[in-house]
């Protein structure tokens, strides 16, 4: 399986990143994984078009794409890690975006699955983290692995 994760982040929490490094590179016994960040555009009247144009312009050819939006529709691990076979089966490529602080132009992603991280709202290298954890989480799942019962 091929895991992109795609993330629009000025990255400045040195820590969180180090962590959310951790977790990718315990994933690639699982999967081939790539993280991919783009550089925010900031304070311009277009910069959540833009920022959404230059993150769907990442997407890899022929894979899933996930974008984790806080209107998006909560998943439990499980719920998660068959969305991941279910992909798995398809494409074999999947690929998750987490947006800009301005967030996504609606227009844009309107063709794409929506998931939420969380009901609470995320400082963007935080919600890096937690979804860098629940694919590890899924990955280990899915190659009963025993990190998700421990």
């Amino acid at each position: 399986m091929n895991v992109t994760i795609i993330t629009c982040s000025k990255r400045t929490l040195k820590a969180i990143n180090e962590l959310s490094a951790q977790y990718i590179k315990q994933c690639i016994r699982f999967a081939k994984i790539k993280h991919i960040n783009v550089k925010p555009v900031l304070s311009t009247p277009t910069a959540k078009q833009s920022n959404t144009e230059n993150l769907l312009n990442q997407i890899p050819k022929q894979c899933q794409v996930l974008i984790c939006d806080e209107r998006g529709t909560n998943l439990t691990t499980e719920q998660l890690a068959k969305k991941f076979d279910q992909i798995q089966q398809a494409t074999g490529h999947i690929c998750l975006i987490i947006g800009p602080a301005s967030g996504f132009d609606l227009t844009l992603i309107k063709q794409h699955q929506t998931i939420k991280l969380s009901d609470l709202t995320l400082q963007h290298e935080v919600a890096q983290l937690i979804l860098c954890e629940q694919i590890y989480r899924v990955l280990s799942y899915l190659n009963n692995h025993p990190y998700h019962i421990a």
